[in-house]
């Protein structure tokens, strides 16, 4: 009996719902007149609706949480560590993620030059904890310079994805096997002077307006 009495305790309150949302909707096709109850159509229109939903919840979820494949504007890349997969856009002032994040080119040039700075020509480790890089534990690496080149606001777990695009541009070089396995590609970025990625990326947009 405890699940008969479970059950009628939500239906009754899915009644109270349902005749408060008709009180909402007096204009409503469930108030015109009819033999029907307006509450009865309301929940005999549910019940049929529910015929159409997957059993498990599966689909459902999946059409929530699938997002719109990107075009052909789009680059696809690969995270170096797990391989998560992202897609990209570059333009003028900035590169943008499908998913919403945006990495402005001057945020770019700092942290670049934060790490060319710290490491000069040698390696350095992702090393994008977010936890430990805000309470100071972090060794020095990605995360932490792309932390300190957003002013301490940016997420530095987002260094991920700007790594692997970073690499996918000709930035950055990444060694696999190795616990810092990251470092400037010398042959883009001589040692004089400052870096700036301005280039790149226009090399970039112009490749793509000639696919």
């Amino acid at each position: 009996m405890i699940t008969g009495a479970h059950h009628a305790e939500w239906n009754l309150k899915s009644c109270w719902i349902l005749s408060a949302t008709l009180a909402r909707a007096p204009a409503s096709g469930f108030a015109a007149s009819s033999a029907v109850l307006a509450l009865r159509q309301l929940e005999a229109a549910l019940f049929m609706i529910g015929y159409d939903l997957p059993r498990d919840g599966s689909n459902a979820q999946a059409k929530l949480t699938t997002p719109p494949m990107p075009g052909d504007a789009w680059t696809e890349c690969y995270t170096a560590a797990r391989g998560n997969k992202f897609h990209y856009q570059i333009d003028d002032g900035a590169i943008r993620l499908h998913e919403g994040r945006r990495y402005p080119i001057e945020v770019i040039n700092k942290m670049l030059n934060i790490l060319w700075e710290v490491s000069d020509s040698t390696t350095f480790p992702l090393a994008n904890s977010a936890t430990k890089i805000r309470a100071g534990e972090s060794a020095f690496g990605i995360g932490k310079a792309y932390y300190e080149a957003t002013d301490k606001k940016g997420k530095p777990p987002d260094a991920s994805a700007l790594a692997a695009l970073l690499q996918d541009i000709g930035a950055l070089r990444f060694t696999p096997g190795r616990r810092d396995a990251w470092s400037i590609n010398t042959e883009v970025f001589p040692r004089e002077g400052m870096i700036d990625v301005t280039a790149l990326i226009t090399r970039e947009i112009e490749l793509l307006e000639h696919l």
